[in-house]
């Protein structure tokens, strides 16, 4: 059984996401509203599951006290197998200078916790740190129409990836940086 079979066995099937955009609607502090989205490019060589996590509903059993970030989640969660290795992209949209950090931190120890469930519940689950990658993804659209962005990616201080491309998700692009 591949690594991404035995998540699908431990994930509840109505959060993937079939799309093949990554899309986000939302309203800005402008009270606008916007549509960021990314055709996914994908590579036939890759196995790969989309999730689309971000609704507060999947954390039923935490409170709903304001407790700034205890609900946040990323938008996406990308799992993709090549080879031996398991990437998992941690995607979150964003319109203007908002930070994604809370949601891909948070994003990140969900799927700490996923992996250490497939690990205790499989034992030929075989995830060390040389064939397990996580990559936090930040897409973030311009704030002028006139300013283009450039094609690739960026790597900030904090570990963050900007996607860079106006129009498209390269799943491939992601995997060594």
């Amino acid at each position: 059984m591949s690594r991404l079979d035995i998540l699908h066995t431990i994930l509840n099937p109505s959060f993937q996401d079939h799309s093949t955009y990554l899309s986000e609607k939302a309203v800005d502090t402008h009270g606008d509203t916007f549509e960021m989205k990314r055709k996914i490019v994908y590579d036939n060589n890759l196995k790969s599951t989309l999730y689309k996590f971000d609704d507060e509903d999947i954390f039923l059993f935490f409170t709903n006290e304001k407790v700034s970030g205890l609900k946040k989640m990323c938008d996406y969660i990308f799992f993709i197998e090549e080879k031996r290795h398991l990437y998992v992209y941690l995607i979150e949209l964003k319109k203007g200078t908002e930070s994604a950090k809370k949601q891909l931190d948070a994003a990140e120890c969900f799927v700490e916790y996923i992996i250490a469930t497939a690990k205790r519940l499989e034992n030929d689950f075989d995830i060390n740190e040389d064939n397990f990658h996580i990559r936090k993804i930040n897409i973030r659209e311009s704030r002028s129409k006139k300013r283009k962005l450039k094609k690739g990616i960026n790597v900030l201080p904090n570990g963050i990836i900007e996607h860079l491309h106006p129009t498209n998700f390269y799943i491939k692009e992601y995997l060594s940086y």
